[in-house]
């Protein structure tokens, strides 16, 4: 992997984009439960401050939640699958759709949670700009049952526009009906922070399959996961391999 993308950076300075969950702490029942390894962070705050690295977390997670649980400083942070983007020293930006959106998914919020209420284990996390319905700790006859609610719930407003749904991993996300997504985001912020440098996005769900086609052909991805069809340029096996890979682009 390492001697391929040697051949295709050979630009002064990298950006090293990650996602959150499933690529730098393991995927938990519930998103407060889970862990950045102490390991992890110090390899990543290593590489913040080398004159030729520009690190960002780009994550599905609400910026507050996201940066508190990574909690290294002088990086840049996006949450809510780049709709907030802060880069260190500046103000938080929030897509001015997002901001209009607000609302609406404060009703959806309460209708859902509502509505699932009859489905023990099933959650709706709230991030302001977006909802996830959670079915992790689902059996497959609640997790039918609970995506039968969510569907019911949501018909109307799928049907007028108002929003759009995209799955993930043992998730449904309801999102503003905005073209951006994760993709739309890396490019804003490698044009944003230097356009001749060299991207590397590293991730491991389907929503990070927009960021993998944004660097298709100028850049690297590199999925967390081997199984499926995925348009990242190579893969390393589980999150258990990360620390090796961090110690490998070290060396680029």
């Amino acid at each position: 992997m390492i001697p391929n993308l040697r051949k295709k950076s050979p630009s002064k300075s990298i950006l090293l984009f990650f996602d959150f969950d499933g690529t730098l702490a393991p995927i938990v029942r519930r998103p407060h439960l889970a862990v950045f390894s102490p390991k992890l962070k110090k390899e990543i705050s290593y590489l913040s401050h080398k004159p030729r690295w520009t690190v960002a977390i780009i994550s599905g997670r609400d910026l507050a939640s996201l940066r508190k649980k990574v909690g290294i400083p002088h990086i840049i942070y996006s949450g809510n699958h780049g709709y907030e983007i802060l880069f260190p020293g500046k103000k938080n930006q929030v897509h001015p759709s997002a901001k209009a959106s607000q609302r609406l998914m404060f009703k959806l919020y309460h209708e859902l949670t509502q509505k699932l209420k009859a489905v023990r284990g099933a959650w709706v996390e709230n991030k302001r700009y977006s909802l996830s319905l959670h079915t992790r700790t689902l059996t497959p006859s609640q997790e039918r049952r609970a995506k039968e609610f969510f569907f019911e719930v949501l018909r109307n407003v799928i049907r007028q526009k108002k929003i759009r749904v995209s799955s993930g991993k043992k998730v449904w996300e309801v999102r503003p009906p905005i073209n951006w997504d994760k993709g739309k985001a890396v490019k804003y912020i490698w044009k944003k922070v230097d356009a001749r440098g060299f991207p590397i996005y590293i991730g491991d769900d389907l929503t990070d399959e927009d960021a993998f086609k944004v660097l298709r052909k100028k850049g690297w991805g590199i999925r967390v996961g081997s199984k499926g069809r995925t348009h990242a340029h190579t893969s390393i096996k589980n999150i258990g391999q990360m620390p090796k890979l961090l110690r490998e682009l070290k060396t680029l």
